[in-house]
């Protein structure tokens, strides 16, 4: 009798339906993001938090918040973002690339990790990169392993995430993801591009072309900004114009990349924006002559080719010495 019901609770067993698929073929976690973390990184080096404070102070890594957000659509004129339920607490200096550490990657999100921890490196894959985002995620653990895919050498996982770094005391700030479409798009004819920003090395050229100084004030999540941008700053006859008197710079307002100011001071470029310019809206259009001096402030949406190349000629002819913008534009 005891053999029997062994047999048949064994038989039980066997037709008990297969345990989740927790990972795919190729290792990355696919289900219940929230559970208990190995206490093994799938590459790399594991850092505790004490570990992870050391390393911040003494070289400075790239520090990458993982934390996933819902992707919002939007209008075809505004694009598509991000539109995080709650506001996210993160580590100071960090870059947060949301839903990066989803086991599947559609070609969308593949792209915006890969190009932006190309961005971030600079394509120095032996440069330090450390991944989080909270306790008890394999988010950041997916993205250890897909980054040491594509070849990073030097890579960290923090799986205490921000949960640990606020428990041991230590400031969090607040964070913005990133753009899924930058603002910085390679075939942007309107903008200079710029790995760094320095304004010594703009007022060269302005001055050996005889141009006048643009710098355009936005953010990644401003949506007049972007309309802008997919607007009457891909005119053939607005980029003419501009081309013709102006150096045209985007400056993003709440970016901690480092710069140079005019007088070759490096500074934040958000303290560049928000202290020295006093630039809270956006978009806001300062110009400048060559030698810095500021010529006209303008803030706000400009909806037409009309209006903006309205406002190139305000600049370029000097009207501001006799007439107001609104005396002007009505013109």
């Amino acid at each position: 009798m005891r053999a029997l019901i062994l047999m048949l609770c064994m038989l039980g067993l066997t037709a008990a339906a297969p345990a989740e698929q927790l990972f795919d073929e190729h290792g990355y976690r696919i289900k219940n993001y929230r559970r208990a973390t190995p206490d093994a990184t799938p590459a790399g080096t594991l850092l505790t938090t004490d570990q992870l404070k050391r390393l911040v102070d003494s070289s400075a890594p790239i520090l990458i918040d993982v934390q996933a957000i819902t992707v919002r659509p939007e209008t075809r004129e505004f694009g598509i973002a991000w539109l995080p339920d709650k506001t996210r607490w993160h580590i100071a200096d960090s870059t947060w690339l949301p839903n990066v550490g989803y086991g599947e990657l559609d070609p969308q999100m593949h792209s915006y990790f890969e190009d932006n921890l190309q961005r971030l490196t600079g394509g120095d894959k032996q440069k330090a990169v450390v991944f989080y985002c909270i306790v008890d995620c394999w988010m950041s653990w997916n993205a250890v392993r897909r980054a040491a895919g594509w070849g990073y050498g030097n890579i960290y996982w923090y799986p205490e995430g921000t949960d640990g770094w606020e428990q041991a005391g230590f400031r969090l700030v607040q964070g913005t993801p990133y753009p899924l479409e930058s603002m910085q798009s390679p075939d942007d004819d309107f903008f200079t591009s710029y790995d760094l920003l320095d304004l010594r090395q703009i007022a060269r050229q302005a001055r050996a072309s005889s141009r006048d100084i643009l710098l355009v004030f936005e953010t990644d999540h401003c949506p007049f900004c972007a309309r802008m941008r997919r607007t009457v700053l891909k005119d053939v006859d607005v980029i003419d114009a501009l081309q013709s008197h102006f150096i045209a710079l985007s400056v993003n307002i709440e970016s901690d990349q480092r710069m140079y100011d005019q007088a070759g001071h490096p500074v934040k470029i958000s303290h560049f924006s928000q202290k020295q310019h006093r630039v809270v809206l956006t978009p806001t259009l300062l110009f400048f002559d060559p030698d810095f001096n500021l010529l006209h402030k303008h803030s706000g949406l400009i909806a037409t080719n009309h209006h903006i190349r309205k406002l190139f000629d305000y600049v370029n002819t000097r009207a501001y010495d006799r007439l107001s913008w609104k005396q002007y534009r009505e013109q």
